[in-house]
């Protein structure tokens, strides 16, 4: 009987220093994940920047493009009916 009640609570510790030890293991990780986790955002976060500051003047040119090029066009339209004319 001695020994049941022994063995009985060496399992005992033994099971709650697991659950211990499983706590502080997912600790760790959960820390370690969710560092890696920000990284990645932050990395993600730079180069949708970086994106947009190297887009952002083409995009401006384009649009200015698109806004002259038909005015251009229109006067050399104009310019040819006068030189046919």
């Amino acid at each position: 009987m001695d020994a049941i009640l022994f063995y009985g609570i060496i399992i005992l510790l033994a099971l709650g220093f697991l659950s211990f030890a499983w706590l502080i293991v997912r600790g760790w990780l959960e820390l370690i994940f969710s560092f890696l986790l920000g990284v990645f955002k932050l990395l993600w976060n730079i180069v949708e920047v970086v994106f947009w500051v190297v887009a952002l003047p083409f995009k401006l040119l384009g649009f200015l493009v698109r806004l002259v090029l038909p005015k251009r066009a229109n006067q050399k339209d104009a310019e040819t009916t006068e030189v046919q004319a």
